[in-house]
């Protein structure tokens, strides 16, 4: 009987264990999740002023043009869904531009003596070509994601445009 006992306590104490470490897991992944959420809005936009100081560079110029589109590709960036490969490709597009940005304003603050923006205005005409060519693929590989809800969603805003237009049609 006490052999019982003892065994079932034992039971009952690694269910416990394996129910901690369960649960361990769960708040880790929970927390890295956030992280990753946090991570993905947390863009370093534009050339804020704390961190470049020659902000008469930043205004006008490849400067103005690089930061312009690194927001635009933000803007669709934060629209896709979290996981897709497309968000996953562009995020690290990004972070290839923010460091071309970075160095453009160096090269920016050492060469504007000379007056010569003839290469950053290459470079931003490249970054922008590059930019042209993102959208035009996230215009063609969103609606092959798009889920059941959006499909609904769109059938519903027709169906609501077929009636406007049947009453508008009954008016006349």
């Amino acid at each position: 009987m006490e052999t019982t006992v003892t065994h079932d306590i034992e039971g009952m104490v690694k269910l416990g264990i394996v129910m901690l470490v369960a649960v361990g897991a769960v708040l880790l992944l929970l927390r890295v999740s956030d992280r990753g959420r946090a991570q993905r809005d947390a863009w370093l936009v534009g050339y804020p002023p704390d961190i470049f100081p020659a902000q008469a560079l930043t205004r006008s110029g490849p400067l103005t043009a690089l930061a312009a589109t690194q927001s635009r590709l933000i803007s669709i960036y934060r629209q896709m869904p979290a996981q897709s490969d497309l968000t996953i490709w562009l995020g690290a597009f990004l972070r290839e531009l923010r460091a071309i940005m970075d160095t453009a304003y160096r090269v920016a603050v050492v060469t504007q003596v000379y007056g010569q923006t003839a290469h950053l205005d290459r470079l931003v005409a490249e970054v922008e070509t590059i930019e042209v060519q993102i959208a035009d693929h996230v215009t063609r590989q969103l609606p092959a994601q798009t889920d059941d809800i959006g499909r609904e969603s769109l059938e519903g805003h027709l169906a609501t445009l077929r009636l406007c237009v049947r009453e508008l049609a009954t008016l006349t």
